[in-house]
């Protein structure tokens, strides 16, 4: 292999909403809620 190429940032493929949905998943099964306005207000902070 030559080379890896990363894209942590969305650079290449804009993947922010399937990082939204699967965050929602995970946090859902420790019983913490996330919705639109929270992660919002966790983003600008």
């Amino acid at each position: 292999m030559d080379a890896v190429i990363l894209d942590w940032d969305g650079t290449l493929v804009d993947t922010l909403r399937a990082l939204y949905r699967a965050n929602v998943a995970v946090l859902a099964r420790h019983g913490l809620p996330l919705d639109e306005a929270r992660r919002a207000a966790v983003a600008e902070a």
